[in-house]
C-alpha cells in the first residue's frame, strides 16, 4: 500500500518535471497558446487529479486481529483446524472488501500514466512547432 503511493507521487513529480522543462521549451517564442500546450495542460491536470484519487486515504480492512484469534480459540472443542478455518474466512472477508479500494488506485494509477504520457507527447509537439 505504502509503495503504491510512493510510486503515485512520484508519477506527479516526473508530470512536474516535464511540464517545467519541455514547457519552457514550449512557450519560449512566446506565441499564443497553441492546442499542444492546452492538451499538456488538461493532460497534466488529469495527471493531478488521478494522483489526488490514487492518494486520497481510505479504510482497509485488515481483520484479523489478536481477539478474534483468542475468541475463536476458546470455542469449545477448539483444534487447530477450527482456527485455521476462521483465519481462512477473515482473510476472505478482507478480500472482498479491500479488493475494489485496490482497485479504484490501481485504476487511476495508470490513468496517470496514460496522462502522463500524454502531457509528454503534447508537450514535445508544442516544443517542435514553436
Amino acid at each position: 500500500l505504502r509503495a503504491a503511493q510512493s510510486r503515485a507521487g512520484q508519477l506527479l513529480q516526473f508530470g512536474g518535471l516535464i511540464a517545467t522543462f519541455l514547457g519552457g521549451f514550449a512557450i519560449r517564442n512566446r506565441t499564443p497558446l497553441s492546442p499542444w500546450l492546452v492538451g499538456a495542460a488538461l493532460a497534466f491536470s488529469i495527471l493531478t487529479l488521478s494522483v489526488v484519487v490514487a492518494l486520497y486515504p481510505r479504510k482497509f480492512e485488515f481483520a484479523i486481529t489478536e481477539e478474534r484469534i483468542w475468541g475463536v480459540s476458546k470455542v469449545k472443542d477448539w483444534d487447530l483446524t477450527v482456527t485455521k478455518a476462521a483465519l481462512a474466512k477473515y482473510l476472505s472477508l478482507n478480500f472482498k472488501e479491500n479488493t475494489p479500494k485496490l482497485l479504484l488506485m490501481r485504476r487511476a494509477y495508470l490513468v496517470g500514466i496514460c496522462a502522463l504520457v500524454g502531457e509528454l507527447v503534447c508537450l514535445l509537439f508544442a516544443a517542435r512547432i514553436s
